[in-house]
């Protein structure tokens, strides 16, 4: 933990053909982030789309000055594009999740709160025990034992390393957390 922060909130939304997603997740993230009542900026990292995800994005742009669109005309992946918009977020706070809300954006204040709160890094789970979630028994085996085997050999603490929703405190190591665990197991 370290000193409380009051600042701005980045919020970047990976997406890569999505459009019908992106749609919707726009004004829901718009009310979450503005019922905080805290400056803040929306990036849409958007990857190289070819199904109306750039001009979604554009329009939304060109609708809201705080929202920025980054387009890429060639596709590179989404922590890529996330490691791209981290570069080019201007909040104290940086947070991140998946354009499809798998994680209700009721959550979304805790997440932030915890950050303003001195954590510098705070993250959801979809397999804590009151976590409802809807997947095949054979993603979930993966899952849970993706997760197991990490925290077991890095001796995370995470319940869920695979959760597209977390947020950082910008000004201590939260680059490397954008990134998949296996680019952080190749750096190690």
């Amino acid at each position: 933990m370290n000193e409380k922060t009051d600042g701005t909130i980045s919020v970047v939304i990976p997406v890569y053909n999505d459009c019908i997603a992106l749609k919707k997740a726009i004004p829901v993230t718009l009310a979450a982030v503005e019922s905080l009542q805290i400056p803040f900026e929306i990036i849409i990292a958007e990857d190289a789309s070819t199904d109306g995800s750039a001009g979604c994005a554009h329009d939304w742009q060109e609708k809201d000055s705080r929202i920025r669109h980054l387009h890429r005309d060639e596709r590179r992946g989404r922590g890529s594009a996330l490691a791209n918009a981290a570069h080019m977020a201007k909040g104290d706070i940086f947070c991140y999740f998946d354009v499809d809300l798998a994680t209700d954006m009721v959550h979304f204040p805790d997440v932030i709160k915890a950050i303003r709160d001195g954590a510098d890094i705070a993250t959801g789970s979809r397999l804590l025990a009151d976590s409802t979630i809807t997947r095949s028994v054979n993603r979930e085996i993966k899952s849970r034992g993706y997760n197991f085997l990490v925290r077991l050999f890095l001796q995370s603490r995470l319940q869920d390393h695979q959760c597209g929703f977390k947020a950082f405190n910008r000004h201590h190591h939260y680059r490397c957390w954008i990134h998949p665990i296996s680019r952080i197991l190749q750096r190690r």
